[in-house]
């Protein structure tokens, strides 16, 4: 399943602030063909289903401790 969602940004914007090297410019947006699918579904929340006897096992709450690390990671980013 693929899951196509579109850019906010137009083809060539330039990307202020996104530069990370030293006497560099910006980067410049493309066309969102050009970039790879995977981009696209870095936002979806992943989907573990766990059967209900499985709600307080070990392995399910290793999961929710994985998750709320992650998410807590990065509203700190956030933030910061």
């Amino acid at each position: 399943m693929s899951l196509q969602l579109e850019s906010t940004c137009l083809e060539g914007t330039v990307l202020k602030g996104l530069n990370i090297y030293e006497g560099k410019q910006d980067p410049v947006a493309m066309a969102d063909e050009k970039y790879p699918d995977w981009l696209w579904s870095i936002l979806v929340e992943p989907t573990t289903k766990f059967a209900e006897d499985e709600k307080f096992s070990k392995k399910f709450i290793r999961f929710q401790n994985k998750e709320k690390l992650k998410s807590n990671s990065l509203k700190f980013k956030k933030l910061s």
